[in-house]
Order: C-alpha cells, then structure tokens, then sequence
C-alpha cells in the first residue's frame, strides 16, 4: 500500500517548505520573497550571469524570472547588462546594494540551515547533500531525454 509518510517527493515538499516559512520573517524585513532571495543569493555566490544561467541555477521558469528581474532592478538590487560581443545576450549581476541586502540576510541563511542539520554528523549532512544532488541529477536527466525524445 501507498505510504504517503515515507514517499519522498512528500517528504522533501514538507521539509522545503517548513525551511521557506522559517526563513519568511527575515525576508519580510527587507520586503523580499523566496524567489527574489535565490535570485539574489546565486548572483552573490557567480555575479554576473546570462539570464538563462540564472534561471537554472535558481529553478525559476524564465518569463516569471524576467519579470523578478524587473522588480529587483526597479528596487536598485540587481543590473543588467547587454554582452559586448552579443547583443541578444544579457548579464544581471548584483548592485552594490543588492549585495548588502544578502550580505545582511546570510547570518540568518545560516542560522536556519543551523537549525535543519541539528543533530546530525557531519557525514550525515555530508550524506544529505550528495543525496539531494544525486536526486536532482536524476530528476533534471530525464527531463533532458524527454525533451530530447519529444524535439
């Protein structure tokens, strides 16, 4: 019989979203939402990114992505740029203020990430994480063959 309790897609939705709820408050703080901060957060860690770049490494689909952006770049946190050698190709990279709105949210970024390791090893937070990789290669390399097998 079908365990929901112990189905992993369940199990990795709840614990995503127990971490977001947690994480809302400080983002409230500085008028940010979940997407805005990931957005803000892979540009500190590679700045200066294609668009196309960014929405992978954030996992935001490219129209809602572009229109964040707008935002983002409204609010002063984040710039775009055409490429010198392509102009159909754009660069967003972090503003100065961008940066010091994540710089003064990662304290509690970390802190939550604190709190949802508590009591594990180091192996075993090791573990998760090439876990939660080996997960996301699985699920992003079907993708790829399906569209592949569908083109």
């Amino acid at each position: 019989m079908f365990d929901l309790t112990a189905y992993l897609p369940y199990l990795l939705n709840r614990a995503g979203f127990a971490a977001t709820t947690a994480f809302t408050d400080a983002l409230a703080e500085v008028s940010l939402t979940v997407p805005g901060w990931r957005v803000l957060v892979v540009l500190l860690h590679g700045d200066r990114l294609r668009v196309g770049e960014l929405a992978d490494r954030t996992s935001i689909e490219f129209s809602t992505l572009s229109r964040l952006i707008d935002a983002l770049q409204r609010r002063g946190l984040v710039a775009r740029k055409p490429a010198k050698d392509d102009a159909r190709v754009v660069h967003v990279s972090l503003t100065a203020r961008g940066r010091a709105v994540t710089r003064q949210l990662l304290p509690e970024a970390v802190a939550l990430e604190r709190r949802m390791i508590a009591g594990m090893s180091a192996a075993e937070v090791g573990d998760l994480r090439r876990l939660l990789e080996k997960l996301y290669e699985n699920i992003r390399g079907e993708e790829a063959t399906q569209r592949s097998a569908s083109a």
